[in-house]
């Protein structure tokens, strides 16, 4: 049987955070909403980013933690690039995928 483990929440926890829009005009939209207030923004994303970061180091395969040490990732500055944006959305499908089946296996056990 399957259970929510510590694990479990905090992969769901990195998995949250991966979120990204469509465009890289969503960036621009939002800059432009904090224009006076920019270095502000960059500033509370980025520490924002260094807390989840250990996380990020611990559940997300080798080949997206460059994208975790450059912070390129980091969904609320920029897109990553395409081929890292199509990794991290494979690894956020595959743990969706463990959390439906965990879901599943909890409700059919009850």
């Amino acid at each position: 049987m399957k259970f929510f483990t510590k694990e479990r929440y905090e992969k769901g926890q990195v998995y949250g955070y991966l979120v990204y829009p469509e465009n890289d005009e969503y960036y621009s939209i939002v800059k432009e909403r904090y224009a006076e207030k920019e270095s502000f923004y960059e500033t509370a994303h980025r520490r924002d980013f260094s807390i989840r970061k250990s996380l990020m180091l611990k559940y997300l395969p080798e080949s997206i933690k460059r994208g975790v040490y450059d912070e390129s990732i980091n969904p609320f500055l920029k897109l990553p690039p395409l081929d890292l944006l199509i990794e991290i959305k494979e690894w956020c499908k595959s743990v969706k995928n463990e959390y439906e089946n965990t879901v599943l296996s909890i409700s059919v056990f009850i």
